[in-house]
């Protein structure tokens, strides 16, 4: 009986959250409520409506590239190959304080990089493949793809900067599927097998495409199961109708979005807060930049580090040290390889940046923010592009 209470209990339960999501988006109006009460800027400042032109991006943030790889070659079958690779900054907008709130899609400088080449007439033709989060280590291997394929290999290479990049690591699960090519798996495999600091995670994802493979191979459903998978899709095509079972993606970012919040608000740890980078983690994104520095000068590709701005209100070093190790690095980059570092980390103002949450945002710029460096990077696009080797 009690069995039984439990059950029941347990099955009406999960009635009422299924019709609560159902009817509304009781998550989202917690991040709402709680954005108010501790002084965050409204929802719409943190832009979701942002530009998307699968022409000119990588369009799944990295998570499936492989049909927008297929896509570029159509694109860059014609004028100057120009590659910009970045993190969020180049996909996000954070309205700072006195923008209007939007009235269609935005765009990041590296959009209006592209607008003004082809407004003036050039042959260069931009593309953007960033993602949040992104890696040095995504980076080498999205590169490492693209120098696989001639009618995708670029001219002139950007790459994006800054020390939080530095931070992040690991290749998404989605990028294996760029293993299904040979010549590219050939080539993440000597990649692995160089020993450099980024050498052992490329083994692991090589392994782990692998047992992909080997999954996506299995042998098809025995008759002992196959009752059970036919009463699973007969299920969730019968949910497919209801809007609650359609957007439950979109529910389960709002509550990944409330556990965000609640570590910011009530645990005061929040994306500015400062940190050293641990040896192994810096080890395997500064090799991983080095590696891609390396290509470019084997490919006879132009290679360019763009330092980018970061909030003035908020320092993401940790100690001096960590601030000088960064800058000795640029340094040592662009005497090894005689690669072009421009800094930008102190070129858009304080009042241009939007806030993450209750604090200033370290990453994330306004509108007038990526306007100002948009300005200041399409001249230096020309200048290497008539440069490159």
């Amino acid at each position: 009986m009690r069995a039984a209470v439990i059950g029941a209990g347990v099955i009406l339960s999960t009635a009422l959250w299924l019709a609560a999501l159902s009817v509304g988006a009781p998550f989202d109006a917690a991040n709402g409520a709680l954005d108010r009460a501790f002084g965050g800027l409204p929802a719409w400042t943190q832009v979701r409506n942002m530009y998307r032109n699968p022409e000119t991006q990588e369009a799944s943030a990295g998570e499936k590239p492989l049909a927008s790889f297929h896509r570029l070659a159509g694109y860059w079958a014609h004028g100057g190959r120009v590659l910009f690779i970045g993190n969020s900054q180049m996909q996000m907008v954070s309205l700072a304080r006195g923008e209007a709130p939007p009235t269609g899609p935005e765009k990041t400088w590296v959009d209006l990089v592209t607008d003004e080449l082809a407004k003036s007439g050039s042959d260069l033709k931009a593309y953007r493949l960033s993602a949040g989060g992104m890696t040095y280590a995504e980076a080498l291997w999205d590169i490492l793809y693209l120098t696989a394929h001639p009618e995708l290999k670029p001219q002139a290479i950007f790459l994006q900067m800054n020390y939080q990049f530095l931070w992040s690591n690991g290749i998404r699960d989605g990028m294996l599927e760029l293993l299904d090519d040979p010549a590219f798996r050939d080539a993440a495999a000597r990649e692995a097998a160089r020993g450099d600091g980024y050498s052992g995670l490329f083994r692991e994802r090589l392994q782990a495409g692998a047992a992909r493979g080997a999954t996506a191979g299995a042998a098809p459903s025995t008759e002992a199961n196959a009752p059970a998978e036919r009463l699973e899709s007969e299920v969730r095509q019968g949910l497919s109708g209801w809007i609650g079972f359609r957007e439950r993606g979109r529910q389960r970012d709002d509550f990944l979005n409330l556990l965000y919040r609640a570590r910011i608000y009530f645990l005061h740890l929040k994306p500015s807060t400062a940190r050293s980078i641990s040896e192994v983690r810096l080890r395997e994104s500064q090799t991983a930049v080095e590696r891609i520095a390396e290509i470019c000068r084997e490919e006879n590709i132009r290679f360019v580090l763009l330092r980018v701005p970061a909030n003035p209100l908020i320092s993401l070093y940790r100690t001096p040290e960590d601030h000088d190790r960064y800058m000795r690095y640029l340094a040592d980059m662009a005497s090894r390889f005689a690669t072009p570092v421009y800094d930008f980390e102190d070129l858009v103002p304080a009042q241009e940046w939007g806030l993450a949450y209750n604090g200033p945002d370290p990453l994330h710029m306004g509108r007038a923010g990526h306007r100002l460096l948009a300005s200041r990077v399409i001249p230096i696009v020309e200048l290497e592009m008539a440069a490159k080797p």
